[in-house]
């Protein structure tokens, strides 16, 4: 299907889900992929695939502002920080530059790589403390800021037990993730290992299973303490993301900031007012945000759509499950009638994943 892009617009980079763009030097607009709605002369399936689509890149942006709120609460110097989520474009972030477009251009020094390390399990262990797991824990899910990492992306970020994302039906292959069905610390120092192995040797590690257990390929960093972190990563032999960082900073200087100063140099409040004024600007130039995407809530209204829709919430994952439970198919409601969050609005599917979450 054609994906719409945001006119006028720098795209900075993009997934399956959502396109990065430039609104200047230190802010970036993150938006759900909108896609061109099919003719109503359009087969079932091109309907189903177009429902399909638009409500999961919604989800997923969903998801992560429901994330971003959190943490709001919660700052942390090495988790990317939201500058405004009320808009419905998408979500306004601080812009640093990626980690990988920094590893295309230099080979950083192993002490510069370790302390990189540090601030990545710096960002794990705050979020593992509210019982929250990334899932999506790779490369280019990092940002730096001059030697200082940030982790972003919180689309796929889930509690303690929820479904592993990255799971697959494969004997012989590993997600992600690692070989778990549901997501939780472990899961991200097993993927926080493989990015680790990535950045050390320049090549992703081949990772399959052998009855049962994982097989993993020899790590050779020239460092012998940073192997074993390597490999106890991947073999869950970790009690915690504390212990991992411990092993980590024993290994690099005792610089480096954990209260963000040093990355958040332009205080939020000009930033807003920054982000403010280029939207006002550009309203007034293109009349508003909207490139042409129904609204979910016309895909319940739309002839033949609604019992296409039903039948997708009734056999995909088990996060929309809930959705016959609560008698809702899509369209955004209050979650204050299922979890205690009054500020906060979200789908059935973001009902069903955090439930058992404090907001």
């Amino acid at each position: 299907m054609l994906v719409q892009i945001q006119k006028d617009l720098e795209r900075l980079d993009g997934g399956s889900s959502a396109y990065i763009y430039a609104v200047n030097d230190q802010v970036v607009l993150k938006s759900p992929v909108t896609l061109v709605p099919p003719t109503d002369d359009s087969s079932q399936m091109t309907q189903y695939e177009y429902a399909l689509d638009a409500v999961c890149h919604h989800e997923d942006i969903a998801n992560e502002r429901i994330i971003l709120k959190r943490l709001e609460r919660t700052p942390h110097a090495n988790i990317l920080q939201a500058i405004s989520l009320e808009h419905p474009e998408g979500m306004y972030l601080r812009r640093h530059t990626p980690l990988s477009t920094r590893l295309q251009t230099e080979k950083a020094p192993q002490s510069i790589r370790i302390a990189w390390y540090r601030d990545m399990l710096r960002a794990l262990v705050h979020l593992h403390k509210l019982e929250i797991a990334h899932a999506d824990v790779r490369l280019d899910n990092f940002l730096c800021h001059s030697d200082a990492i940030v982790l972003c992306d919180f689309c796929c970020s889930r509690p303690f037990g929820q479904d592993n994302p990255s799971a697959t039906s494969l004997s012989e292959s590993l997600g992600v993730n690692g070989p778990s069905q549901t997501v939780s610390d472990i899961t991200d120092r097993f993927a926080l290992a493989s990015v680790m192995f990535e950045i050390e040797t320049g090549t992703k590690p081949d990772l399959t299973l052998v009855n049962n257990h994982p097989e993993l390929p020899v790590v050779r960093t020239g460092n012998e303490i940073l192997d074993s972190v390597i490999e106890r990563a991947w073999l869950a032999s970790y009690e915690s993301t504390m212990d991992m960082l411990r092993d980590i900073e024993s290994l690099s200087s005792p610089s480096g900031s954990e209260t963000g100063s040093d990355l958040r140099t332009t205080a939020i409040e000009r930033l807003q007012t920054q982000v403010n004024d280029w939207r006002r600007i550009r309203i007034r130039k293109n009349g508003n945000f909207s490139t042409g995407q129904w609204p979910i809530s016309r895909l319940l209204t739309h002839r033949r759509r609604s019992s296409i829709v039903w039948c997708m919430y009734g056999r995909t994952n088990q996060s929309f499950q809930a959705a016959p439970k609560i008698g809702i198919m899509f369209g955004y409601i209050s979650i204050k009638r299922y979890v205690n969050a009054p500020q906060l609005d979200c789908n059935p599917a973001q009902a069903y994943r955090w439930g058992k979450i404090p907001l």
